[in-house]
């Protein structure tokens, strides 16, 4: 029998924000943790899974001089995860070959974590992390969703748009260029200078490789005449909510943080309000703790239960008309910009969540 005091295990991306406000807040508290940037894996930390030496699989995993044992870990947060920073001088074949193999080893240390409290559990984040799942499950419970098509058919589109009075938005599947997470090569050059041999420099720091995301935009004349190369790739087409204010939900267990976002009182967040980024320093945006009604709270309930998630960042729209209407559910969505604006206990409720495992 094991006597070491359990930890908490966070699975996170070196370069991960919130991150650190939950650390501090765990630090204050005197609660043990530790924190593994899964693109660290495999140039700057050995892992060791053991299949055999008793009934249930464990591993244990050497960062930095540290290593923690699964068997010694209570609960889970599963922030995030990235690609894994691949040893320099493999050729194209092999570099997908060892992705490949590393993501499997992952898989597999996760599954050593069956016995703990994860938040999110990985597997239902996954499923619930495609945008049409979320949508299916979120009509099923009641909740109002807009007409959605996905596809890469330009005469689908244009049939599309007459079914929507001709106003349409369409947004990406994934959301990145290159539809993968950053490439922090060069922060890992920096940050681990002369403990592994990393593929050469990318040319841009992650802040700016994050702003290379699609927005939602307006499907406009001009851009209808462009459909055509939408053949060499897939989007997501919905038709337009006129807006009042867009909510940010971020749900924690059973309790839920509303904030109404007024996007429509700045030209440029109009569609999206993530452009609140490219604002200039100067400008704001006004946030507002919001009074969710009870029949979305219901809602929203009851499709975080159905999609197994624990935690999750819900966008809607509060339509001028008084309507709710669901867009997306963000299972590692950031909550630290809507917690510094409204005074919300975001971070509070996520470490007592996970420790109430």
């Amino acid at each position: 029998m094991r006597a070491t005091a359990k930890r908490l295990l966070i699975i996170s991306s070196l370069f991960e924000p919130n991150v650190n406000h939950v650390i501090r807040q765990l630090d204050e508290r005197g609660i043990r943790w530790f924190r593994f940037n899964t693109e660290s894996f495999p140039l700057l930390c050995q892992g060791r899974i053991h299949a055999a030496d008793q009934e249930t699989p464990y591993f244990q995993l050497a960062v930095d001089g540290s290593v923690i044992d699964s068997r010694d870990i209570s609960a889970v947060w599963y922030r995030r995860q990235s690609e894994p920073v691949l040893a320099e001088g493999l050729c194209d074949a092999d570099k997908g070959f060892v992705r490949l193999e590393c993501l499997g080893y992952l898989n597999s240390l996760y599954r050593c974590l069956d016995h703990c409290r994860w938040v999110n559990p990985w597997l239902c984040e996954r499923r619930a992390s495609d945008k049409t799942t979320q949508l299916s499950v979120a009509r099923s419970v009641g909740l109002t969703i807009p007409k959605t098509l996905v596809t890469n058919d330009p005469i689908a589109v244009r049939e599309f748009m007459g079914h929507c009075s001709g106003r349409v938005v369409f947004k990406p599947i994934i959301g990145m260029v290159a539809g993968r997470p950053p490439d922090y090569s060069a922060q890992l050059r920096t940050s681990f200078a002369g403990k592994f041999s990393c593929p050469p420099a990318c040319e841009e720091e992650p802040t700016a490789y994050d702003r290379r995301v699609v927005f939602t935009q307006v499907l406009t004349s001009d851009k209808l005449d462009e459909l055509d190369a939408l053949a060499a790739c897939p989007a997501i087409f919905q038709e337009y909510i006129d807006k009042d204010v867009e909510l940010r939900i971020t749900i924690v267990g059973d309790e839920f943080f509303s904030a109404a976002i007024h996007s429509q009182e700045h030209l440029d967040t109009r569609i999206d309000f993530r452009r609140l980024a490219f604002l200039p320093k100067h400008a704001s945006l006004r946030h507002t703790v919001f009074d969710l009604p009870v029949a979305v709270r219901q809602g929203l309930t009851a499709m975080m239960k159905e999609l197994g998630l624990r935690f999750g960042c819900v966008d809607m729209i509060l339509t001028p008309r008084g309507d709710y209407v669901f867009l997306e559910v963000n299972p590692a969505g950031q909550w630290g910009w809507i917690e510094e604006l409204t005074g919300l206990p975001i971070t509070k409720a996520i470490i007592e969540l996970l420790l109430a495992g």
